[in-house]
């Protein structure tokens, strides 16, 4: 909200990251003054998102990783967390998840 309130009639959007969990948050995130949200995890087990889909006891599973995850990082996005720097994968701490 806080933000929201300073960056009004700058021009600049606001985009609501992180902590969604359910479709209403969506709403709560609009209504403090975002412009738009981020929606990985949200949409992450669709059959439209990428990756394999993996059948077990009868249930679809997708595996997903965010980016802040370890292998997300092993892929190539240490830069987005000051850590490209590091290559010993034991020295890296990973900030997302991965399920």
């Amino acid at each position: 909200y806080d933000v929201a309130q300073a960056l009004k009639g700058s021009g600049v959007p606001l985009i609501a990251d992180g902590g969604l969990r359910y479709s209403g948050d969506i709403v709560k995130a609009l209504a403090a003054g975002g412009s738009s949200v981020m929606m990985g995890s949200l949409l992450a087990g669709t059959e439209e998102s990428p990756g394999e889909t993996i059948i077990f006891n009868g249930r679809k599973f997708k595996t997903y990783r965010g980016m802040g995850s370890l292998s997300a990082m092993q892929k190539g996005s240490k830069d987005r967390y000051f850590q490209d720097v590091e290559d010993d994968i034991k020295k890296l701490v990973p900030e997302g998840i991965e399920a």
